[in-house]
């Protein structure tokens, strides 16, 4: 199995239009399910479980936090 750890995901929610990254902190979910836990995260976001969704995963939600200075 290759070393995911790291790796970000950018994922589309088509149904609220949000744009979501993520990051595997632990090789816990089959490359073949990410797709599936992502979109059912964003499901799960609505009710404020989102993140503890993800933690059996081992994949987290990364927020960017940025200023620009004009």
């Amino acid at each position: 199995m290759e070393n995911r750890i790291g790796k970000l995901i950018q994922a589309y929610d088509q149904e609220e239009g949000t744009v979501g990254l993520f990051r595997i902190v632990e090789n816990l979910c089959p490359e073949d399910h990410i797709d599936t836990v992502i979109q059912e995260y964003f499901d799960f976001e609505e009710d404020g479980n989102g993140d503890l969704y993800l933690l059996p995963w081992g994949i987290e939600r990364v927020y960017v936090d940025y200023e620009v200075n004009i």
